[in-house]
């Protein structure tokens, strides 16, 4: 993959985690409701936005890097494992929940970030 389609992959990526991060770490009781269900304990959301803004960050710090194979294997892993596990939560919650479109749009999103960061960590070299 050529370094400008990584740098747009990156910062496309820091940007969406970014303002999912603040959108769950302050609003996390109006989408615990509306996408989740839950009405109780809000604190595992938070701390999910919590995580999605530390990535959205790191992105965005190594938006401009050699990533791919064994550059930037750290940052890549960590994207590829948050993404790929992120996908298959929210590909279970929409089965559960007959496919509400919050969480097919997001299932959608992560899972292109899964394929392309995998893509990155088994078949890029990094280098153009």
């Amino acid at each position: 993959m050529r370094k400008t389609y990584i740098a747009y992959l990156m910062t496309a990526s820091a940007i969406i985690l970014t303002i999912c991060g603040i959108g769950l770490i302050f609003a996390s009781e109006e989408v615990g409701n509306r996408l989740f269900g839950v009405t109780t304990n809000y604190l595992p959301i938070s701390l999910w936005g919590g995580a999605m803004f530390s990535f959205g960050a790191m992105n965005w710090i190594a938006r401009r890097s050699v990533l791919g194979g064994i550059y930037g294997r750290a940052v890549v892993a960590g994207n590829q494992a948050h993404f790929f596990i992120g996908s298959m939560i929210l590909l279970k919650a929409a089965f559960n929940a007959d496919f509400p479109w919050p969480t097919v749009v997001l299932l959608c999103l992560y899972a292109l970030h899964a394929l392309m960061f995998s893509y990155l960590m088994f078949w890029s070299s990094g280098l153009d």
